[in-house]
């Protein structure tokens, strides 16, 4: 059974409806939500932007906003888009300032906390929590330092060394490891050796935060709860712990949508100039590199050259905003990209709530043409540990293209005889660039060869509601409990 009350610490959280920062940020909405309507009291602990106040209520919770030397000066958002050293100090100040808040919270109660966390990269708190006698349940949806560090080159840190201003030891370190491309498995090797003799201690405080944070997260939780086995496989490789079949423990994600009115569709198709044989592409994401939009307008610029039949009334409808440091160069590369289409219609609709977001994803609910789905949407970003927006869209009766990693090949692989056809992967060849796979996969979705169907998407997308999610936290906790 679920436990009379809980502490959610979670850097990223918002406490407004209305200022949602991403898909965890809206996991963690959910849950709460969800353990509320179970009688469960709830405490949630964040960082303080600001224009935060100190305290709030949010989803019948209790808010706690912790200050950082940032919290003066930045709002929540400004602190992500700015620099990423930046970011990582008030990460790493957050991570410590969570201690007393924990200590507070646990004389009001009189007893050991039951903490769900939602901090990787931040959970600096951790070992203090477990050394007070807190049960830790992290839910996890990536990897911190693979996000990082993917890409990462000496131009990479050059931009950090500007801000973090590293010494001459460190900048040698750096020229040495990124005289070359590395993958993210030689990362994670050379950080262990880094760890081992002890050269990790000449980086600065935050950056050895970040990932002696994750190590904590992963590693010395009571139990780590992911939304896909694949994501479970990866961490076990990444941080083996002798008690792993119990601590890794797969616990699908949930989504909620607001109601939505036909009328307020309707007015939307209208002011969009969506007719009723247009097909509509629908993407819903933070407009991040890792999302690969630019991919998506590549793509539809060979479907322009190679299918134009296909790109007549096609509109493409871009839901998201920019999150963090690099985002905003990315969407105006994005911009002058989609300059190049003279077929497609594009719309910039920027970051939407409640039943605005519904009805967006409701634009790419459509009769089929000519007996193939009219409207579909794309989802293909490098890592997708589960993929909340696919859910969102086939609750909405949309079929859905996504990225063959994860999260969407344990949703979307294997399905049974309902199911079947409720999305398609985009499967990536060796040498091929990934635009063009996507393209063959748009093609095949809109000339009806995938069997995409709308009642599959449904189908599938109503599996997912928060009852599964708790029942797996209460299994999570009765193993704990077991194992103590």
């Amino acid at each position: 059974m679920l436990p009379n009350a809980v502490v959610i610490p979670s850097f990223r959280f918002r406490p407004g409806g209305h200022d949602i920062h991403g898909g965890q940020d809206a996991f963690v909405h959910g849950l709460i939500a969800g353990l509320v309507a179970r009688g469960v009291q709830v405490d949630v602990i964040t960082h303080r932007g600001r224009d935060d106040p100190p305290r709030a209520l949010s989803d019948g919770a209790r808010v706690h906003l912790v200050e950082t030397r940032h919290s003066a000066r930045y709002s929540a958002h400004e602190l992500h888009r700015g620099g990423q050293w930046r970011l990582m100090e008030a990460m790493a100040a957050y991570g410590r300032a969570v201690v007393p808040v924990l200590d507070g919270l646990r004389r009001e109660a009189g007893r050991p906390l039951v903490c769900l966390s939602q901090d990787v990269a931040e959970a600096g708190w951790i070992d203090a929590a477990r050394a007070a006698g807190d049960t830790v349940m992290t839910f996890a949806h990536l990897v911190f330092s693979e996000f990082a560090l993917d890409g990462f080159d000496l131009d990479a840190f050059s931009r950090l060394d500007d801000e973090a201003r590293f010494g001459p030891v460190v900048r040698l370190l750096a020229r040495l490891v990124l005289r070359r491309p590395r993958s993210t498995r030689e990362f994670a090797r050379i950080t262990r050796l880094f760890k081992r003799t002890h050269l990790a201690r000449l980086f600065p405080d935050a950056a050895r935060c970040v990932f002696d944070s994750e190590e904590a997260a992963f590693a010395r939780s009571n139990a780590v709860l992911l939304p896909s086995r694949g994501m479970a496989d990866k961490v076990r490789v990444t941080y083996p712990r002798p008690d792993a079949d119990r601590a890794y423990r797969v616990a699908p994600w949930a989504v909620e949508l607001d109601a939505c009115t036909p009328d307020r569709v309707g007015a939307l198709r209208e002011r969009l100039g969506i007719g009723a044989r247009s097909r509509v592409l629908v993407t819903m994401s933070r407009i991040s590199p890792d999302k690969r939009l630019d991919a998506v307008a590549r793509a539809l610029l060979r479907l322009e050259r190679e299918t134009p039949a296909l790109c007549d009334d096609l509109h493409w409808v871009v839901c998201g905003r920019p999150s963090f440091f690099d985002d905003e160069a990315y969407l105006g590369a994005l911009r002058d990209l989609v300059l190049g289409l003279r077929k497609v219609h594009v719309h910039f609709q920027g970051f939407l709530r409640g039943p605005e977001r519904t009805a967006h994803l409701q634009l790419a609910a459509r009769e089929p043409i000519a007996g193939a789905p009219a409207g579909l949407f794309v989802q293909v970003g490098r890592y997708e540990a589960f993929g909340l927006g696919l859910v969102e869209a086939m609750r909405c009766g949309v079929p859905v293209l996504a990225s063959d990693t994860d999260g969407p090949r344990e949703l979307l692989a294997g399905r049974d005889g309902a199911t079947r056809g409720a999305g398609l992967l985009v499967h990536e060849r060796a040498l091929e660039p990934f635009d063009e796979a996507l393209a063959r996969a748009l093609r095949r979705a809109f000339e009806g060869g995938a069997g995409l169907r709308s009642e599959a998407a449904t189908t599938l997308g109503a599996r997912y509601d928060w009852s599964a999610t708790l029942v797996a936290l209460e299994r999570a906790l009765a193993a704990v409990a077991e194992a103590q």
